[in-house]
């Protein structure tokens, strides 16, 4: 519904459309945010099970295994090699853990320097345009100074 029966909007309309879009759109992005936490929280849960799952299983492995491996010569050699192939991958899985943090903190930095650097140039356009509005504020003073100069100029005559 434009206003008086007209079929483009009228200023003061087209005002509140863009005020309401972008209210909308910071509700959209704050949304955003938030469900992507939650998805990294519920993947960082999930890596966080499946761990505990493996871990779960070898601890098990070991123990019903443990007896039989102990009773004989053969027996406990094949068992010390298998904790030596065990502790050897759990130190691949931590080297590997390593390298995903590592990774994750090298872009958690370099996005903080990309939001430092928006954040300068938001203060930066912010400092202009108020320099512009000053300038917009002076220059119609101006303006209208000279006017009423020239209509003091035009009754003399």
């Amino acid at each position: 519904a434009f206003g008086a029966g007209k079929e483009v909007p009228i200023r003061a309309e087209l005002m509140q459309y863009e005020r309401r879009f972008v209210e909308l759109s910071d509700e959209i992005r704050w949304k955003l945010q938030e469900t992507r936490k939650y998805y990294a929280t519920y993947n960082s849960s999930m890596d966080s099970n499946k761990v505990l799952e493996k871990e779960i299983a070898l601890l098990s492995s070991i123990q019903s295994r443990f007896d039989q491996a102990i009773a004989t010569p053969q027996g406990r050699e094949k068992l010390l090699e298998s904790l030596s192939a065990i502790a050897a991958s759990v130190k691949a899985s931590e080297q590997k853990a390593e390298q995903k943090v590592k990774g994750e903190l090298e872009t958690l930095s370099m996005l903080k320097n990309r939001h430092a650097m928006a954040v300068a140039a938001q203060r930066q356009y912010f400092a202009l345009l108020k320099q512009l509005q000053e300038e917009c504020a002076r220059g119609e003073r101006l303006h209208q100074t000279l006017q009423g100069k020239a209509m003091q100029a035009a009754a003399s005559c």
